[in-house]
């Protein structure tokens, strides 16, 4: 399995978590990192804003893309599992789906007083191989992996899950003006296909009013995703992947775009 490092731009600062302005804790869903911890907890979100040319993407709404082509956006999901800054849990699974949740990616409880600005922070795109081949109804009812929350994001228990989900139409004449006729499904998933990452430094643009959840914002570039200078897809003949065997540089390509993708301001 190839692994495509990300180091996202580094802004100092230091997240001092204090258990005295936290709202009461919610049940415990499995889904947090608190691994047991019992000391102070403090709620935190991380949001993934997909963008193109620096702006929100809209689904179903014109991007303007190299080589003048336009290009359509209709679902953008993936699944994020084993985040961790120094070793210590963020959040064990998260299901991003920004056709139906927003910006929404994790939200989470993590130790108070601990520093996250200058952690080594390590986790997957996509779904480990052990729960990837895990019966997908067996999952806790509010778990991301579980059948019911999955949104159409799991083939069957021997492939296992959707890590990836990028779907739209493109208009490729390079005249601006010609119909959205070249659609684009590209699914990534199989074992092999995980995708690690390993952010030297989690760059930290915190937002907090009053008792709301610290946030983390993050940003996913569309543009590089499918326009990367080196690693450009080419829509009019690479428009399609289920992970197949015969389509798996394509696959890796999406993969490893992706993840590179992810940044901060």
């Amino acid at each position: 399995m190839k692994t495509a490092s990300v180091k996202l731009l580094a802004l100092a600062g230091m997240i001092f978590l204090l258990g005295a302005c936290k709202k009461d804790k919610p049940e415990d869903t499995g889904n947090n990192g608190n691994d047991g911890n019992t000391g102070p907890q403090a709620n935190i979100s991380i949001t993934m804003m997909p963008t193109f040319d620096g702006e929100p993407v809209k689904l179903d709404s014109i991007c303007y893309a190299p080589g003048n082509y336009r290009v359509k956006f209709t679902r953008i999901s993936f699944y994020a599992t084993n985040w961790k800054a120094d070793g210590q849990t963020l959040f064990d699974v998260a299901l991003f789906d920004y056709g139906t949740t927003g910006y929404k990616l994790a939200d989470f409880y993590y130790p108070g007083g601990m520093q996250i600005a200058d952690a080594e922070i390590t986790g997957n795109i996509g779904v480990d191989d052990t729960r990837n081949h895990a019966d997908p109804s067996a999952f806790p009812n509010s778990s991301p992996l579980n059948i019911l929350n999955a949104g159409g994001l799991h083939w069957g228990w021997n492939p296992g899950y959707v890590f990836i989900a990028i779907e739209g139409k493109a208009d490729t004449t390079g005249t601006l003006a010609g119909p959205f006729d070249q659609n684009f499904t590209f699914h990534v998933g199989l074992d092999e296909n995980l995708g690690s990452f390993n952010w030297n430094g989690l760059t930290n643009e915190l937002v907090q009013i009053d008792d709301d959840p610290i946030l983390i914002p993050l940003r996913l570039n569309m543009k590089d995703v499918l326009f990367k200078p080196g690693n450009a897809v080419e829509l009019k003949t690479e428009n399609f992947t289920h992970s197949g065997a015969a389509q798996s540089a394509l696959t890796q390509k999406i993969r490893d775009n992706f993840i590179n993708a992810i940044y901060n301001h």
